[in-house]
């Protein structure tokens, strides 16, 4: 993600000066945050959980 944030910003994934100037920390973890609480609220589980969940119950009848 930060690569992308690099070339959206900068055009440049390697400038990392820039990248650290720019601060995008707090930014980026508070919106991963904010989606991770919207994912369980509206969808529960997430997509490897699902699918663990699956593989346990099919092993576990066997």
């Amino acid at each position: 993600m930060w690569a992308v944030i690099a070339a959206a910003a900068f055009g440049d994934t390697g400038d990392l000066t820039a990248m650290r100037d720019l601060d995008p920390f707090w930014p980026f973890a508070l919106g991963t945050l904010v989606f991770c609480t919207a994912w369980a609220l509206v969808r529960g589980r997430g997509p490897l959980e699902t699918l663990l969940a699956v593989i346990t119950r099919w092993v576990l009848r066997r």
